[in-house]
């Protein structure tokens, strides 16, 4: 059972007829929808071969949008609906079963809009009594604020609730990260295991900070010619630590891997590089992809 809600009004029932005989007839109906539209009056119109059906919108109005008189409003939108015919019996084969029910403090407003035969509208209008309720009223600025306040409380224990799952604190710590550029100057730049092969002259970001370009300088130590790498290869065979055998390769190879660390010490990411290029020229240089989501403040060069 729809709420009689006092101040409101509904339409129902339809309008119908023969669409009219011209190239443009059904263009004007649906312009005439909008029209009505802009006194808050909401139809829609349907078409069936040369006739047509106007159907209201049948949700509650509020009467102070239409205005004082919401029967006489309606019933002179009704009438320029009718100067799209011609004036004479077109006009008049227009069918009417439209009415609006409009509510006030137990009384119901009843008005049918029949379309008389000249061409005109006529509002027949009964009052009734009836069951009514009075509109809700606007929230005061203490309830408003309590709704705030329960919404607070709400989403701090629904965000508590997902702590247990999320972990926010590596969330914002991501997030902080990622809006922060690379930045050269705070980053430290590691080559242990080729130190005495090859120097890290410069490093400087490129592409907004999305990459790092590192140029190599070799040292004399550097292998350049296939005797120099094999008696580089000879002699880490020889050493007691692994760690000179896995240079000799990397350098024998010419590939170095390129690790990066964050902030707080944990690995975010490698890429291998050739480095090959410094047997035969003085310097190479490194295009290392950063993550878009951590901030690096340490490479570091090793096999």
């Amino acid at each position: 059972m729809t709420t009689r809600v006092e101040g409101t009004l509904v339409l129902d029932g339809l309008i119908e007829g023969a669409v009219p005989r011209t190239d443009d007839g059904e263009a004007l109906l649906r312009k005439w929808v909008q029209f009505a539209a802009a006194s808050h009056l909401h139809f829609s119109v349907e078409f069936e071969g040369p006739s047509f059906s106007i159907l209201p919108d049948d949700r509650p109005i509020p009467v102070e949008r239409i205005g004082g008189d919401p029967a006489r409003r309606i019933r002179e939108t009704l009438q320029e609906l009718l100067k799209i015919f011609p004036a004479g019996p077109p006009r008049g084969a227009v069918f009417s079963t439209l009415h609006s029910t409009e509510y006030r403090p137990h009384l119901e407003v009843q008005t049918l809009y029949v379309i008389q035969p000249d061409g005109t509208v006529d509002a027949r209008q009964r009052t009734a009594t009836a069951r009514t309720v009075p509109p809700p009223r606007p929230l005061s600025l203490r309830q408003r604020l309590a709704m705030v306040a329960v919404g607070l409380v709400l989403a701090a224990a629904l965000l508590g609730l997902s702590a247990l799952f999320v972990d926010y604190g590596a969330l914002l710590r991501g997030i902080d990260e990622g809006l922060h550029p690379f930045d050269a100057d705070g980053t430290t730049v590691e080559n242990g295991p080729f130190t005495a092969y090859f120097t890290v002259d410069r490093v400087r970001p490129v592409g907004g900070g999305r990459a790092a370009l590192l140029t190599l300088r070799r040292t004399p130590a550097f292998p350049t010619c296939p005797e120099t790498i094999d008696d580089l290869l000879r002699a880490g065979r020889q050493s007691e630590s692994p760690r000179d055998l896995l240079a000799a390769e990397a350098l024998a190879q010419g590939y170095v891997r390129v690790e990066l660390f964050g902030a707080h010490g944990q690995f975010v990411g490698f890429s291998l590089h050739r480095i090959a290029a410094l047997r035969t020229d003085e310097t190479v240089e490194l295009l290392v992809p950063l993550p878009s989501d951590r901030r690096v403040t340490r490479i570091v060069l090793t096999y």
